[in-house]
């Protein structure tokens, strides 16, 4: 596992390696400060020696400006490397599944997939990034300081000896509860964007049957489960705290009580005992080395809430696509002919009957073929053989008279045409959708395109952002005409025609009307004042809409569905 996400470092590799030097040197100088300053007390302050306080302010001058220009260094290094790394990740995951048959898609859900892409890998980014860094100064820091401070009293550093072991005892026994709490959480995670993602795709279907309150309460039962969860885990975390803090003022009290006795044996003399500038470094050096286990014990959490998500993206990255092209694949499919010889197929090798059995079928180039039978008849898992969306468990598909498999995928599937059921829309224009399929499709065939629709309506080119003011007019227009002829109907009524004979001769008149308009391309204007005598009927009732506002009506309908439009941000 290991060797696989080492290879999504890729060109970021250094840079990873960088940044771990670069904080062994931070700690480097702040291990050498403590020291400094203990020399500045002593020789300096202690015994008045201005030019010895002159040359250890000045150290501890560098130290401080070196262990910044490390320290900014290393977080710089590891920033870089830890997206960089997490990009690379997520790319090869994203190719990986751009690489899966329907078959290995079918093992992992879609909410899932997104899950891992997103989630998992910003927790893995989380983790590197603390590992290249912490992981690298806590070690580091922990061993310095023990060294230094040994150098200085053996004698108070075995106080240490006690510490560590307890908070590591400590650290140890919390890992495997919380461990099996976060394995659990990121599976709650799939359930939780599953029912994001169904209720959002389907969210017609659930206010069409007023079932919101049923979606909520299924997404605040799961969403419950997650703060639980979670809860839980730092619960458990929350013990590392107390004890961290009993052990460090444990140390500060034993090291101050034995180390002050040791500094009035012997008179404040480092050559019989230990100085008062050494004491205040021993306070530094446990500081620094209990807050190291406590760093290091957030690491090993950060390690531990990553172990899931490591091993979700691994499934990713490991996970073989089962169809592939063979060796020396043939290239050219010679005619449309389809046999299919002795087929049946199962979706699992579980699943307890065949979805297709002995299926024998020859359908030669050029015929036209209806394949009917009722839902659930394996009617769409037949056509899905044939471009090698899934591959038959028994028997043979051949196109052109050779079996699919000996084909390039590539070469077989832009051969073979297929309409699915369900039909996706991807981001972007329509004419951006058109040329998903072939970017190099020309204007003609763009033309062509729009021909072919003609018989179903009006098929015109739009700017985007034009797009909410024709929706406006022609999508919310059906409404505002249905309701003018609605209402020439009921003054139809009023004046004593019956209901459905109003109805019937205002549809017509708007249909009749619609129709000449576009047949002769005239203006309304045009086609109304042609309708309007002098003196006659007609402009009567033309002034009567005038008088009662009926053009500006129309107008203001069409602008607040264009105002409603913009502001539900389509």
């Amino acid at each position: 596992m290991i060797k696989r996400f080492a290879q999504c470092l890729r060109e970021y590799k250094w840079t990873a390696l960088v940044s771990p030097v670069c904080m062994i040197g931070e700690v480097a100088m702040e291990v050498t400060i403590p020291l400094v300053m203990a020399d500045l007390y002593d020789y300096g302050i202690a015994v008045g020696n201005m030019t010895v306080v002159w040359q250890k302010a000045l150290q501890l001058l560098i130290c401080a400006i070196v262990s910044l220009m490390f320290g900014v260094m290393s977080a710089n290094y590891a920033s870089k490397a830890a997206t960089g790394f997490a990009r690379n990740l997520r790319h090869d995951m994203y190719y990986r599944v751009q690489d899966f048959s329907f078959s290995n898609i079918d093992k992992f859900s879609s909410a899932s997939i997104v899950t891992r892409l997103t989630s998992d890998v910003a927790n893995i980014q989380m983790a590197f990034q603390m590992m290249i860094r912490m992981a690298i100064r806590c070690p580091m820091m922990l061993i310095l300081a023990m060294v230094s401070s040994m150098r200085i009293s053996p004698k108070l550093s075995t106080v240490y000896f006690i510490a560590i072991p307890i908070l590591a005892a400590v650290l140890l026994g919390i890992v495997p509860l919380v461990f099996k709490i976060f394995d659990r959480v990121f599976k709650t995670y799939d359930r939780l964007n599953t029912v994001v993602q169904e209720n959002v795709h389907g969210i017609r279907v659930v206010k069409s049957f007023v079932r919101e309150d049923k979606e909520v309460s299924k997404f605040k039962t799961i969403s419950g489960s997650i703060y639980d969860d979670f809860c839980k885990a730092e619960h458990i975390l929350a013990l590392n705290a107390p004890v961290m803090q009993i052990c460090v003022y444990a140390c500060i009290l034993t090291i101050s009580w034995v180390g002050a006795k040791m500094v009035v044996a012997s008179g404040n003399n480092a050559a019989l005992g230990l100085t008062t500038g050494e004491l205040s470094s021993m306070f530094t050096y446990t500081t620094q080395i209990l807050s190291s286990l406590m760093m290091l014990s957030a690491v090993f959490v950060m390690v531990i809430m990553s172990q899931a998500p490591l091993r979700r993206c691994y499934e990713i990255l490991q996970e073989e696509p089962n169809l592939t092209s063979p060796e020396n694949a043939v290239e050219e499919v010679s005619d449309g002919s389809i046999d299919f010889e002795n087929v049946s197929f199962r979706y699992s090798r579980k699943a307890k009957r065949p979805a297709l059995q002995d299926v024998n079928l020859h359908i030669p180039s050029g015929a036209t073929v209806g394949i009917l039978g009722s839902t659930g008849s394996s009617k769409s898992t037949l056509v899905q053989l044939i471009p090698r969306l899934y591959d038959v468990t028994e028997g043979s598909v051949k196109v052109g008279g050779i079996d699919v498999k000996d084909y390039d995928l590539e070469v077989l599937r832009d051969n073979v045409a297929m309409v699915l059921q369900k039909n996706t829309l991807f981001s972007g224009t329509i004419r951006e959708n058109l040329r998903w399929g072939r970017e190099d499709a020309t204007e003609e065939e763009l033309d062509g395109f729009q021909a072919l629709l003609a018989p179903a309506g009006l098929v015109d080119r739009i700017e985007p952002a034009q797009l909410n003011a024709a929706s406006a007019v022609s999508g919310c227009g059906p409404a505002f005409c249905s309701l003018f002829i609605e209402a020439l109907a009921d003054g139809g009524v009023a004046c004593g025609l019956p209901r459905a004979k109003a109805l019937a001769y205002a549809a017509q008149m708007v249909e009749g009307t619609a129709k000449l308009m576009l047949e002769q391309h005239a203006h309304p204007g045009v086609l109304k004042d042609g309708v309007c005598s002098p003196g006659g009927t007609t402009i009567q009732g033309v002034r009567a809409l005038e008088a009662n506002g009926f053009r500006s009506a129309a107008m203001e309908a069409v602008i607040a569905a264009y105002d409603k439009t913009v502001a539900m941000g389509n």
